[in-house]
């Protein structure tokens, strides 16, 4: 196996020194009421509220996403 340093990725990255790994905690606020899968090829605009994260789902008031699905994808995020 090939350290990340033996790679020719062409990527700009920085090795962290740091020993212990940083734990980034995604709390839910709520779950969904009835889980409804949310489709962007249906619905192109999603308007709604991201009440958490849950692997590779992304959780909204009124449904859910599976993220991983679409990895090829362009999106846009806004908060107000």
């Amino acid at each position: 196996m090939k350290t990340i340093k033996e790679l020719d990725l062409d990527l700009d990255y920085k090795i962290s020194n740091q020993e212990n790994p940083t734990h980034i905690r995604y709390p839910i606020q709520s779950y969904p009421s009835k889980i409804q899968s949310l489709a962007p090829e249906k619905h192109p605009v999603i308007e709604d509220v991201l009440t958490g994260i849950k692997g590779q789902y992304l959780l909204f008031s009124s449904g859910v996403i599976n993220i991983r699905a679409y990895g090829g994808y362009e999106s846009i995020l806004s908060a107000e």
